[in-house]
């Protein structure tokens, strides 16, 4: 490994997640589906922020560009869509349908990321080390390989200041499945209270670790891939993941330690709301710190069109501001044009 950690010594690839919500395509597979399944009515595997597109991937891709040069290939998982804006003849980029990851057919198409993630490990041709980011998450600042694996600490694993969800019986239905993963480890490990949450921060897997805990939990992981929503009982990669190296450290596996880093200069988290000042004042305090990752969190649920537009115009100067110009995983702008009016 070189001094400052760029060269690890093996390829790491980038996986994201994303999906166009207004796409026609998009509202009648999830409306032909609520007609089937309409006692699923009123969970919040339906709460439309969870399926807005906000802009921010073309945002975090230039973010990877800037400070992540050395990733190997970036993987866009999608349900068969793909943004206008995409340049998809990069050869750095390779955009994935479900198809292609789901082993069964009959559990698509999926509105959980729940299922989508515990399936993620089934990329081709992905490599063993692999970054998985929601699109809003992105790079504040230059990362290396070493800020999140060593030869040999091992894996960095990045953790909030608040508890996770501890009861399947009260709270959201994430926040139950979050539960529900901690205790299939306590019956692996023996009862433990995990008393800090997995960071919004991009996560690094190892391919063959998520086979492994496949090769354990081999029901859970069916159920969650046959999960058309989020349900109570699915399995939460990021807890059953980073906590089984945690708590598996006294075993065979890839060692881990916990990051506990001065937050200022390595993270930020902001959550959008209806409050405008308050949204201007958290982008402002980003890019004062221009941590290592940053999460841009839309909690604006079933908000005012007006509402939407204000929020919207507001992440677009920030994130506008922060990376400007455009990355080579965006096509020109006349390219952008006629795609858009190909529909593709």
């Amino acid at each position: 490994m070189s001094a400052d950690g760029a060269d690890f010594g093996l390829p790491m690839d980038a996986v994201y997640t994303w999906v166009d919500g207004e796409s026609p395509g998009h509202r009648a597979r999830l409306a032909g589906h609520l007609m089937r399944e309409r006692r699923m009515a009123g969970t919040e595997g339906f709460e439309t922020r969870r399926f807005r597109d906000n802009g921010e991937l073309r945002y975090s891709l230039r973010s990877l560009e800037r400070f992540a040069p050395w990733i190997r290939t970036v993987h866009v998982v999608t349900d068969g869509s793909a943004p206008s804006w995409l340049n998809l003849a990069h050869p750095r980029l390779a955009i994935v349908p479900h198809e292609r990851i789901f082993p069964r057919g009959d559990d698509l198409p999926t509105f959980n990321s729940h299922a989508i993630e515990a399936n993620l490990h089934r990329i081709p041709g992905l490599s063993e080390f692999y970054l998985y980011f929601n699109d809003d998450v992105f790079l504040g600042n230059r990362v290396t390989p070493a800020d999140f694996v060593g030869e040999h600490t091992g894996q960095r694993i990045f953790l909030e200041g608040w508890p996770m969800p501890w009861s399947r019986r009260r709270g959201s239905t994430a926040d139950r499945a979050l539960a529900y993963s901690q205790r299939l480890l306590d019956a692996l490990f023996g009862e433990v209270r995990r008393r800090s949450a997995v960071a919004h921060t991009p996560q690094l897997y190892r391919a063959s670790i998520v086979r492994q805990l496949e090769a354990i939990w081999p029901a859970e992981f069916r159920r969650t891939s046959a999960h058309r929503w989020r349900r109570p009982d699915d399995i939460a990669l990021r807890v059953l993941y980073f906590h089984f190296l945690v708590d598996s450290q006294q075993h065979r596996f890839f060692p881990a330690h916990l990051a506990r880093d001065a937050w200022p200069s390595t993270y930020a988290f902001v959550q959008m709301t209806n409050d405008g000042e308050a949204r201007r004042r958290h982008f402002a305090d980003v890019a004062a710190r221009r941590p290592k990752f940053f999460c841009i969190n839309d909690d604006l649920g079933t908000a005012s069109p007006g509402d939407v537009a204000g929020m919207q115009r507001d992440l677009k100067d920030f994130l506008e501001s922060y990376f400007p110009g455009p990355s080579s995983f965006e096509r020109t702008a006349g390219a952008e044009t006629a795609a858009r009016a190909a529909g593709g």
